[in-house]
C-alpha cells in the first residue's frame, strides 16, 4: 500500500487529513490554496508540495523556483508576457503553453506582496456556456505556437482532452477561425467566471495548469516590488 504523503512545511507538517483536504479541493476546484505558517520556510514547502504532487521540472537551468515579478516593457524578455503588456494586467493564459506537453501544476508563493493590490485571477478551461461548435473551434483551430527552433502548430484543446493550452503570448493564430476561437478565452468573454486570489505573504497556490487558466488582475500598474516565487510539477 502506497503511504500518504506528508508534507514538511518548514517546522510544521501537514499529516493525511489536511493532504487529503487539499487534494479534494485541487481536484474539484482545479485550484488550492495553501496558507504556510509564518515560522516555514517558504521555498522547502513549496518545494515539498511540488514533490507530492509529480516531478519537479524547471524552465531554468540553475534552480527548480524561478522568482516572478513585474516587469517594465524595456525590461521584460522578449517572447514574455511582459514584452507586451508591461506592468498592466496580464490575459488569461496556460504557464509553459510552448512546451509539447505544458506542465501539469504551477505551484506560486507569495515572497513579498509589493505597494499595489495585484491578485492572481483563475478561469475553469471548461466553460459549461460554450456551445458545441465553440467547442469545435476549440479543438480544431489551428495556432503557430513559438519555442524558438523548436515551434511547432497545435490547437487549444489537446486532441485526446488531457490539457488545455492557451497563451497570447507565444500563440499566434493561422486561420481566421483560429482568431475567433482565441477570444472564446479573453477576459471579455469570461468576466463572469472569473475567480480572484489575493495574496499574503507566504501563501502557496496550486494550479492545476491543464484545466485552469490564470492572469495577472492588477487594475493599476503592477508594483516591480512583488515577488512571487514559482515551481513547475509534470
Amino acid at each position: 500500500m502506497q503511504k500518504s504523503p506528508r508534507i514538511a512545511f518548514g517546522r510544521g507538517r501537514c499529516g493525511k487529513a489536511e493532504w487529503d483536504k487539499l487534494s479534494n479541493h485541487l481536484q474539484l476546484q482545479g485550484w488550492a490554496p495553501v496558507p504556510l505558517p509564518r515560522s516555514s520556510n517558504l521555498r522547502d514547502g513549496m518545494l515539498s508540495i511540488a514533490q507530492a504532487l509529480g516531478v519537479v521540472v524547471s524552465s531554468q537551468p540553475n534552480s527548480p523556483i524561478e522568482i516572478v515579478s513585474p516587469h517594465s516593457l524595456n525590461g521584460a524578455r522578449p517572447s514574455s508576457l511582459s514584452k507586451v503588456y508591461g506592468l498592466s494586467a496580464f490575459p488569461l493564459h496556460t504557464d509553459t503553453a510552448h512546451w509539447t506537453v505544458p506542465c501539469r501544476y504551477v505551484i506560486l508563493g507569495c515572497a513579498q506582496i509589493g505597494r499595489v493590490d495585484t491578485p492572481t485571477v483563475l478561469v475553469d478551461a471548461n466553460d459549461p456556456s460554450f456551445s458545441a461548435d465553440e467547442r469545435l473551434l476549440l479543438r480544431s483551430s489551428t495556432f503557430s505556437i513559438k519555442n524558438g527552433g523548436n515551434s511547432f502548430y497545435g490547437s487549444l484543446i489537446d486532441g485526446q482532452r488531457r490539457f488545455t493550452r492557451f497563451d497570447p503570448g507565444c500563440m499566434f493564430p493561422v486561420t481566421e477561425s483560429s482568431r475567433t476561437a482565441i477570444h472564446l478565452y479573453s477576459m471579455k468573454r469570461q468576466s463572469e467566471r472569473v475567480i480572484t486570489y489575493r495574496w499574503n505573504e507566504e501563501n502557496v497556490l496550486i494550479i492545476d495548469n491543464w484545466r485552469m487558466l490564470h492572469g495577472r488582475g492588477n487594475k493599476t500598474q503592477a508594483d516591480p516590488l512583488r515577488r512571487l516565487l514559482r515551481v513547475y510539477v509534470q
